[in-house]
């Protein structure tokens, strides 16, 4: 069983190598165990995915969704700042927010913006996903008066 963990070792570690030369996010999860190892099956978790793989995703389809910071625009709505741990996902959510008011999620590595408008009544809004994964974004809120940001995350 010693040589088998040892390839295997070796295989994602090759794996992961050239994976990160292409630029694919790899993200180990680790499960601790009595001799500080995992066996493969079910508890070490290995995900490949391209940067960029939840742009443009509708958050609700996230399981582990949380508020990271909020700020208030002066007509009394608020932005926040919403990311998921495991999908490494960061999007933009306006509360009680009425026209003209939007929000805006902006990835800071290479500007990219997705905006969500609000009606004529209160309502709450929410972009749709940026891949933060290993980059800064940050959530801007507009009404009629001007923009506010959240600090960058």
């Amino acid at each position: 069983m010693g040589l088998l963990r040892h390839r295997l070792a070796r295989w994602v570690t090759v794996a992961v190598a050239v994976a990160t030369l292409v630029g694919i996010n790899v993200t180990i999860n680790k499960h601790s165990s009595k001799n500080g190892y995992t066996a493969l099956a079910g508890q070490t978790a290995v995900r490949l995915t391209a940067f960029g793989w939840c742009d443009g995703m509708d958050p609700n389809r996230f399981s582990d969704p949380e508020t990271i910071d909020s700020e208030p625009l002066p007509d009394g709505a608020t932005i926040q700042l919403r990311y998921s741990r495991s999908a490494q996902c960061a999007w933009g959510k306006i509360i009680n927010g009425r026209a003209p008011d939007k929000v805006g999620i902006h990835r800071l590595s290479d500007g990219k913006e997705l905006w969500a408008s609000t009606g004529a009544y209160p309502t709450t809004n929410y972009t749709y996903a940026l891949d933060d994964a290993g980059v800064q974004s940050k959530v801007i809120g507009c009404d009629s008066s001007g923009c506010t940001a959240t600090p960058p995350f």
